[in-house]
């Protein structure tokens, strides 16, 4: 599964928990392109639920060799920094956020008015067809 060869051989130290798998590669690639290897374990019935439903929702527990945590937790800071939106950002999600409510408001309106007049013209189709 992984490949813990290094971690597994010396002392591990807990280094983070994280929500999911996604959020766990993320990290043990940052990790690992920086020469530490990690060990991750699913809480609970989380490696089960990962393989049979493709997703855990106990978390994940990343480990890393002891004598390697302080460059890991280093690393892990700047994964976090880098992991920040921006002020600009969030003005943009908020105005996409804004445009697909007007959007929706839009698409509602234009049901309420066609829908109904299919209908009738479905009805007098029917009736007089």
């Amino acid at each position: 599964m992984n490949d813990n060869k290094d971690v597994n051989s010396g002392e591990t130290a807990f280094l983070t928990s994280v929500h999911g798998e996604i959020q766990a590669q993320l990290i043990e690639a940052d990790l690992k392109a920086c020469g530490i290897p990690v060990l991750k374990k699913f809480k609970e019935a989380g490696a089960y639920l990962d393989i049979y439903m493709g997703m855990t929702s106990f978390g994940i527990d990343l480990y890393v060799p002891s004598n390697l945590l302080d460059d890991a937790k280093n690393i892990l800071k700047d994964f976090e920094n880098n992991s920040k939106i921006d002020e600009e950002e969030k003005e943009l999600i908020e105005a996409n956020k804004e445009y697909i409510k007007i959007r929706n408001r839009r698409i509602w309106i234009l049901l309420l008015f066609f829908l109904p007049s299919l209908l009738i013209g479905l009805i007098l189709y029917i009736i007089y067809g």
